[in-house]
């Protein structure tokens, strides 16, 4: 079977944990980005890596194999597990979290929507202080630890979207950062190209500069900028003579 990446991620089940709650294929959801290409190519530098390693250790070389299905079967370890084991399958709950709450997007006064995330039983009793202004409530039963808060689920998200609802996203952050909850904006990729944390390095492509997002790690060896991208064929006669060369 011919393996592009929204064919991998249907057949891995990936878009079956995306998306919006709901029945039939209008609720699962893509994942915005080519995530088993990527994952694959991730893969593949990691197996290389490892037979360097192995080579420098015994002496003799080997073969890695990487497959898109395999890629993604293996971010899908959590919901396997699950279902597997666990004995139900997750459900898509689109921003929220299937598993734990309150976890997931609240809109404040102003529109702005932002994500918290509750793990433990101390930041549910903060958060409860500092940002809901309820004390007490982590005393009820329906909210007295995280089981019985996912049961409750449309109880409690009613509580605390109310409260966004009331309060303006400079307010709410306030109450956030008293609590030490954690919390993220829900940003678009306007946002993202003006937020203050994105890294960019410029690369020349095609006789112009451009900024493209740097790498991900920072190490003391970091060019100023990217070599320049390469032009089309531009280094295919190096590459044939390359692979038309006989293994040794």
């Amino acid at each position: 079977m011919k393996a592009y990446d929204l064919l991998v991620q249907a057949e891995s089940g990936l878009v079956a944990v995306s998306g919006a709650p709901g029945e039939g294929v209008e609720s699962l959801g893509r994942i915005g980005v080519s995530v088993c290409d990527i994952s694959a190519g991730m893969n593949a530098l990691i197996g290389i890596q490892q037979a360097l390693l192995q080579r420098a250790c015994t002496g003799c070389g080997s073969g890695v194999q990487v497959s898109l299905f395999d890629s993604a079967a293996e971010l899908m370890s959590v919901p396997y597990l699950q279902t597997r084991y666990g004995g139900k399958a997750p459900q898509r709950v689109g921003l929220k979290h299937p598993t734990i709450a309150p976890y997931g997007a609240y809109t404040c006064a102003d529109g702005r929507d932002i994500v918290i995330s509750i793990q433990n039983e101390r930041e549910w009793a903060d958060f409860c202080r500092d940002v809901l202004r309820e004390p007490d409530l982590p005393q009820d039963p329906r909210a007295a630890n995280n089981a019985a808060r996912v049961a409750n689920r449309p109880w409690l998200e009613g509580k605390v979207a109310a409260v966004f609802a009331s309060l303006s996203s400079a307010d709410l952050i306030d109450r956030l950062t008293a609590a030490q909850t954690a919390y993220g904006n829900v940003n678009g990729v306007h946002d993202l190209i003006a937020h203050p944390q994105f890294r960019t390095r410029r690369m020349p492509v095609d006789q112009k500069s451009v900024e493209v997002p740097a790498l991900p790690w920072i190490t003391e060896w970091d060019a100023a900028e990217f070599r320049p991208a390469p032009g089309v064929d531009q280094h295919g006669a190096a590459l044939r003579e390359e692979f038309s060369q006989p293994a040794t």
